[in-house]
Parts: structure tokens; C-alpha cells; sequence
């Protein structure tokens, strides 16, 4: 595997941020499953946080 990012167009924070908008969807489907809040407001919160990332990195790039 290359660990050299030098070559990506993806730095590594998208890659951080998508493990958290995945895993923040994930955990806020599991909390609604469930039925347990704590666990789907905090899944909501990384998912919203990704979007966010993702949304402003686009807006800014244009």
C-alpha cells in the first residue's frame, strides 16, 4: 500500500471525515434501531459533522 499522500488528490483528513460521516450514520441507524438516544444523537452528530467537512471543503474549492 502507498502511504506516501503526496500523489492523492485526498488529503488525509477526508478520509478521517468519511470514517466519521460512515460511522456517525451507522451509529445513528444502531441508536434508532434500538431505540436508544444518547447513541443516535451522537451518531447524528458525526454524521453532521462529516457533511459539514465535506460541504465546506466544496463551497471553498469552487
Amino acid at each position: 500500500m502507498n502511504r506516501h499522500f503526496q500523489d492523492s488528490e485526498r488529503g488525509p483528513w477526508d478520509f478521517i471525515m468519511f470514517g466519521a460521516t460512515f460511522f456517525g450514520f451507522v451509529f445513528a441507524l444502531g441508536g434508532v434501531t434500538v431505540a436508544s438516544a444518547g447513541v443516535a444523537i451522537t451518531g447524528l452528530i458525526a454524521m453532521g459533522l462529516g457533511l459539514v467537512f465535506f460541504g465546506l471543503q466544496a463551497w471553498l474549492s469552487d
